[in-house]
């Protein structure tokens, strides 16, 4: 079994009216196996409200939907081509101090930076799990502070971190240590 997770439309089944055939056709004719497609980004929010898809208004709670037809089968659109198995509406996102709510889970905490530890203005502050940041990892998560009057909260799973803070020209000027109960 394999799973692919990849990004705009490239999960279409079918004729791409710019590209001819997606990825996922591709692997269709390639391997001979009809895959399980999923596309989460038709209705996607928009960065300007107004142009969000009218369906998504229409979505009540904050977790994602897969729509039915009446005769509960998978609504998969209106379009025959391209398209995919399932399309899935995620809810439009509310934030809690500054951040997406979808970031929060039972586990992750937030975590407030102090300001006494930024020294300058524009700031990145990124969240690494003990010892990544030495091998080049990937931060837990990263925000940028514009201004003294920004949310100073990064959300964290339990564990150790090394919170490292880089000035406008990605200098480091601060890194310490936290441990998130």
């Amino acid at each position: 079994k394999y799973f692919i997770y990849c990004g705009y439309e490239h999960a279409y089944e079918g004729k791409h009216q710019t590209w001819e055939k997606t990825m996922a056709g591709r692997l269709s004719d390639l391997t001979k196996i009809n895959p399980l497609t999923i596309d989460q980004t038709q209705f996607s929010e928009r960065s300007n409200p107004e142009q969000n898809d009218l369906l998504l208004s229409t979505i009540n709670g904050n977790y994602p939907v897969v729509l039915l037809e009446e005769n509960k089968t998978v609504l998969t659109g209106i379009q025959k081509e391209p398209f995919t198995d399932i399309k899935i509406i995620h809810p439009i996102t509310t934030y809690i101090k500054a951040r997406p709510n979808w970031m929060l889970n039972k586990s992750r905490r937030f975590y407030e930076i102090p300001t006494s530890d930024i020294k300058s203005y524009p700031s990145l502050i990124f969240a690494y799990r003990k010892g990544e940041f030495e091998n080049k990892g990937v931060p837990a998560d990263i925000i940028e502070l514009l201004s003294v009057k920004d949310s100073r909260y990064l959300i964290l799973d339990q564990g150790n971190y090394d919170i490292v803070i880089k000035d406008r020209a990605y200098k480091i000027i601060n890194k310490f240590e936290k441990n998130i109960e």
